[in-house]
């Protein structure tokens, strides 16, 4: 069991994550930058600038190999219809793997797609669509695959939209796969395995406690305070540590 995320705030704008030891990019020339977007607060990954040919997978290494596994992807601006989750990945060349695609337009609805040597819908829905964005959810238990996609003003549905059973591909990696080179915001990345859900909020969690001060101090001198900061939860991140003073009062 074991879970995964990022709301890409721990890169600096302008940090091409092909290039960083977490993230593994697959065939063609997108571009995956983290920047940090003029319509909201914090980091974005933006896909932009590639080819227009062929399959692009960017593949999250951390997440390693599974069978038992849930990937939830959150768009930030929802300006194409080309870059979706996918999960059990297993080929650099072909890109196998099961896709949640969202379309609008004339193409308006939601499928479960193989990607094996081409592609086969598995499963076809009505779908949804939100030029704000929203989020995507894929689960693959066994042979079962299951997807749901739910506004960014909404809560999480507790059904699953579509669900399909399939045998092809049996496990892989977690990724995110762009079909054409348009350009696209994704706000946030989690993933989940073996029995645990994709995350929603970052993992890291912040222990403080003071460990000595050099209370009491007379008018005009310095405090000085010892503190013990330790992230007992199961990923990296960064807060801010306030101190109280009345607590050393």
């Amino acid at each position: 069991m074991a879970q995964y995320y990022t709301d890409f705030s721990e890169y600096l704008p302008g940090t091409k994550l092909s290039e960083t030891a977490r993230w593994e990019r697959i065939n063609d020339s997108l571009k995956y930058t983290v920047i940090d977007p003029t319509y909201k607060d914090g980091n974005v990954l933006r896909i932009s600038e590639g080819s227009g040919i062929g399959t692009t997978v960017l593949v999250d290494k951390s997440a390693g190999t599974s069978s038992d596994i849930e990937i939830l992807l959150k768009l930030s601006v929802n300006n194409s219809v080309v870059h979706y989750p996918i999960a059990r990945y297993e080929n650099s060349n072909n890109g196998y793997g099961y896709a949640y695609e969202l379309q609008n337009g004339s193409s308006y609805g939601n499928y479960i797609r193989l990607y094996n040597d081409g592609t086969t819908r598995l499963a076809l829905g009505n779908g949804g669509w939100d030029d704000n964005g929203g989020y995507y959810k894929i689960k693959c238990v066994g042979d079962q695959i299951k997807v749901k996609w739910w506004s960014p003003n909404e809560s999480e549905p507790s059904a699953w939209e579509l669900e399909v059973t399939d045998t092809t591909l049996s496990s892989g990696k977690a990724g995110i796969i762009s079909v054409n080179d348009r350009e696209c915001d994704i706000d946030m990345w989690g993933v989940g395995t073996n029995g645990d859900p994709a995350p929603t909020s970052p993992l890291f969690d912040f222990q403080t406690t003071i460990t000595g001060t050099n209370t009491p101090v007379t008018s005009g001198d310095s405090l000085t305070v010892d503190v013990d900061v330790t992230n007992i939860g199961t990923g990296p991140g960064e807060d801010d540590v306030t101190l109280d003073i009345n607590e050393l009062i």
